[in-house]
C-alpha cells in the first residue's frame, strides 16, 4: 500500500531563540494542523521542530521535552493513526526516546549511516548508536533514514550509500528527497532505491505534487508532503485542509487506474 504522511511543523519551542512563551499556540497550532491531515485521509504524519531554526545537531533538553509533550498529546488523540518523529538537525536519539515514551511508529533521522556537510556543521552518522540504542530499550519503533538529505552536500555518493544503508544500516525505510525543502526528487534516484532497497520501504522526502505524484506511485511505498499542503504552498503557514484532500483523492485514484491497467 502506498503510503501519505503530511508533515507538522511546530512553531519555536522552548529552548530555541525564537521562542516567544506561546506554549498554548504552538499546541494548538499543532493540533489544528493534525486535524486538517487526519480529516484528509492521509495514512500518517511526521512532528518536526521545524520553528526551532537556525538548529543545533542536537537541541538542547529543554526542547526536547517541550516536542515530546506535544508528541504524545497527539498521539493520544489520535491512536489510530501512524506518527513519525523528527529532531533537527539530527538527533536520532532523543528521537527515539520521544517516540519510544510516546508510543508513536517510527523516527526520521537525516544523517543515518553518511556524513553529510550541513548549515549547521558536520553531520555525523548515528546509525551504530541508534540500533544498539533500539535494541537496548526494546523499542518497536521503526527507523526511517535520509539518504543524501536535503539541505546538505553529501561526502559520500549516492549509490554508495544506497548500498551501506541496506546492506549495514538496516533501517526500516529510506528517504530520498531533492535538495531543499519543497524542491523536486529525481524519479531516477527514486527508480534505484528502489532497485536496491528489496524488502525496504522507499519514502519520497520532498517535492511532490497532485500534478507530479502519478511519476513516483509505481517507483515507491510512500510519500512525504510539507510544502503542497501548507496555504499557497508557503512553508510556514498552516496547512491547508482542502489541499489535503485533493491531493490524497488526486493520489488514490492514480493507484487504481494503475492497477486496472496492469490487470
Amino acid at each position: 500500500m502506498f503510503k501519505i504522511y503530511g508533515m507538522i511543523h511546530l512553531l519555536p519551542l522552548p529552548g530555541s531563540p525564537r521562542y516567544r512563551g506561546n506554549r498554548e499556540q504552538i499546541l494548538e497550532r499543532a493540533m489544528a494542523d493534525a486535524e486538517k491531515l487526519v480529516g484528509g485521509g492521509v495514512d500518517g504524519f511526521i512532528v518536526e521542530n521545524y520553528g526551532d531554526s537556525p538548529f543545533h545537531i542536537r537541541p538542547s533538553i529543554e526542547t526536547i521535552n517541550a516536542m515530546k509533550d506535544i508528541v504524545c498529546f497527539l498521539r493520544d488523540r489520535y491512536p489510530g493513526i501512524e506518527i513519525g518523529v523528527n529532531v533537527l538537525r539530527n538527533a536520532g536519539l532523543d528521537a527515539l526516546r520521544i517516540a519510544t515514551e510516546c508510543h508513536t511508529d517510527f523516527i526520521r533521522v537525516n544523517a543515518y549511516i553518511e556524513p553529510v556537510w550541513a548549515p549547521e556543521g558536520l553531520l555525523l552518522p548515528i546509525a551504530a548508536s541508534l540500533q544498539r540504542l533500539r535494541a537496548k530499550v526494546s523499542a518497536k519503533v521503526k527507523i526511517y533514514a535520509d539518504i543524501n538529505v536535503k539541505h546538505g552536500k553529501p561526502i559520500l555518493s549516492y549509490i554508495d550509500v544506497l548500498e551501506n544503508a541496506i546492506s549495514r544500516g538496516h533501517p526500516d525505510a529510506i528517504i530520498i528527497t531533492g535538495k531543499a525543502t519543497g524542491k523536486k526528487t529525481d524519479p531516477l534516484k527514486v527508480y534505484l532505491a528502489k532497485k536496491y532497497a528489496g524488502k525496504i520501504q522507499v519514502i519520497i522526502g520532498s517535492g511532490v505534487n497532485p500534478y507530479n505524484i502519478g511519476s513516483y506511485v509505481s517507483i515507491a511505498d510512500g510519500v512525504i508532503v510539507g510544502t503542497y499542503f501548507k496555504k499557497e504552498s508557503k512553508i510556514h503557514n498552516p496547512i491547508d485542509g482542502d489541499r489535503v484532500r485533493y491531493f490524497v483523492n488526486r493520489t488514490r485514484k492514480i493507484i487504481e487506474r494503475i492497477k486496472r491497467f496492469q490487470h
